[in-house]
């Protein structure tokens, strides 16, 4: 939807690819970031069983393909979303470990 409300909005093909760009790489920050609202429970109780491990691998692998992908083509609106998303999903994997 957001997308579509670009495209009507009077600005270059530029500035369309550059909000559009920030407004995904702000989405997917929250998706990554979304497990460790669980942070202050795992750390107080000393139970990481609210962390899920397998939704973690794979949101952590997707991150860091992406983030390669993105080193490859040298697109930051790749790499920095994607790199927060790699450094995020080792920290929930070391809170998995306490």
């Amino acid at each position: 939807m957001l997308i579509a409300l670009i495209s009507f909005l009077p600005l270059n093909q530029n500035q369309k690819e550059l909000v559009t760009g920030i407004s995904v790489n702000l989405n997917i920050s929250f998706f990554y970031g979304a497990p460790l609202t669980t942070i202050y429970t795992v750390i107080k109780m000393k139970d990481s069983s609210s962390i899920h491990r397998w939704t973690m691998i794979m949101n952590t692998a997707c991150a860091l393909f992406f983030m390669l992908f993105g080193f490859g083509l040298q697109d930051y609106f790749l790499i920095v979303p994607n790199g927060l998303g790699v450094l995020l999903g080792a920290v929930q994997m070391f809170l998995r470990l306490v």
